[in-house]
């Protein structure tokens, strides 16, 4: 709290009469990445292109979510603070909806595209999810590097082996 404060260029007792403990903070913290989340996939869904175009913009945006420097380090203090808290894993469970649920209708749009009107949506965006979220747990877990180039890479490398689902 004293680094907080420190950066915030407040009083610690100024953050504690706004948040009575720090899961409030941490709470509080994990509602904003979640609107700017919202608002961000609303850009990338705005992308012009084909579907697929699209699909990647929303991936992409997801991705760059999950691995900055913000969600790697609400990922750490989750495992250290989750198991006894009902509301903080109850909101991960939410963050985890919002990003899962933002590549449901990107994955339709490029299903119908493509004429597949019974695809497998819901299972093709658990797919790109789990390899998109998995970036953010192994940099939260200390897996991997923060190096800006090797992640991209691996979107990368991730990214066309989904896509290949759609050739």
């Amino acid at each position: 709290m004293d680094e907080i404060a420190a950066a915030a260029e407040v009083t610690k007792l100024t953050i504690y009469r706004r948040f009575p403990a720090k899961e409030d903070l941490l709470l509080s913290v994990v509602d904003h990445e979640i609107e700017d989340l919202k608002k961000a996939v609303q850009i990338a869904e705005g992308t012009t292109g084909s579907a697929l175009n699209r699909l990647h913009a929303v991936a992409l945006t997801l991705f760059e979510s999950v691995v900055s420097q913000v969600s790697v380090s609400i990922c750490q203090m989750y495992f250290m603070k989750a198991e006894g808290s009902a509301r903080l894993s109850e909101r991960s469970l939410h963050w985890r909806s919002v990003l899962r649920d933002a590549l449901v209708p990107a994955i339709r749009n490029v299903l119908e595209a493509q004429g597949d009107r019974d695809g497998e949506t819901l299972e093709l965006a658990d797919v790109l999810f789990e390899l998109i979220a998995a970036q953010g747990w192994q940099l939260a877990l200390g897996f991997i590097s923060r190096d800006e180039d090797t992640l991209r890479k691996s979107f990368d490398a991730r990214w066309s082996f989904f896509a290949r689902q759609f050739n």
